[in-house]
């Protein structure tokens, strides 16, 4: 009986001792994520590049969102670095939507949502 108990006790410590543990961060961590985040970035600045061609469309839905799309263009390439920089200090998750989310706020925290609307 007294067996099973130490065994159970022992493995309780060593799943909360690897549990707790924070992870390590180190140069390479920090590059790869800035990698990642680049890359998520550059993705987003070709989807927003193909909506961007409907400006000519002749939809007036279609034209104000490809304007907002090549707007959003303009915004992700001239702030790249500044925005990867934002994100590896606020800890971004590393999932596509939740970077596609924390760009859409940065670009309409800058940008007045109205003045993106016209």
């Amino acid at each position: 009986m007294k067996r099973p108990c130490i065994f159970f006790l022992a493995m309780v410590v060593v799943l909360m001792t690897v549990g707790i543990s924070p992870p390590v961060a180190g140069a390479d961590g920090d590059e790869t994520l800035r990698a990642y985040y680049r890359h998520c970035i550059d993705t987003c600045i070709r989807k927003l590049d193909n909506k961007a061609r409907y400006i000519d469309s002749g939809s007036a839905v279609l034209q104000r969102e490809a304007l907002r799309a090549a707007m959003k263009k303009v915004f992700f390439r001239q702030y790249r670095e500044p925005l990867v920089d934002r994100m590896v200090r606020d800890r971004v998750a590393r999932k596509p939507y939740k970077v596609e989310y924390y760009l859409d706020r940065q670009f309409y925290r800058v940008i007045h949502p109205r003045l993106a609307l016209r």
